[in-house]
């Protein structure tokens, strides 16, 4: 599961707020910390949905919709947890991959 102990606790907040207007069940129970990433294939999901996180941050910012006014902070944080705990799985490839295409 990832990790959101301690001050990422908020980031867990942003990201599950996303994850609920994503509408992927899959990565919502990871935003809950109820599910894991197992497979190449949903290393990709996870990395793909947070691409698309941060573009609706950025929409969202230029709306002046911020689910929260830190949330461009905490998406930037979520990038660092995401990819380390993709990297601690053995996933950086499907990380990279979908990185590289966005």
């Amino acid at each position: 599961m990832i990790d959101f102990s301690g001050r990422d606790e908020h980031a867990r907040e942003v990201m599950e707020h996303y994850a609920q207007r994503y509408g992927n069940p899959f990565i919502v129970s990871l935003s809950q910390s109820s599910a894991s990433v197992a497979t190449p294939a949903q290393a990709t999901e996870l990395a793909e949905f947070f691409w698309w996180m941060l573009d609706q941050s950025i929409a969202d910012s230029e709306d002046g919709k911020l689910y929260d006014v830190n949330a461009p902070f905490w998406v930037e944080r979520l990038m660092t947890i995401i990819s380390g705990y993709l990297n601690t799985l053995g996933f950086d490839q499907e990380w990279d991959s979908v990185c590289d295409q966005a």
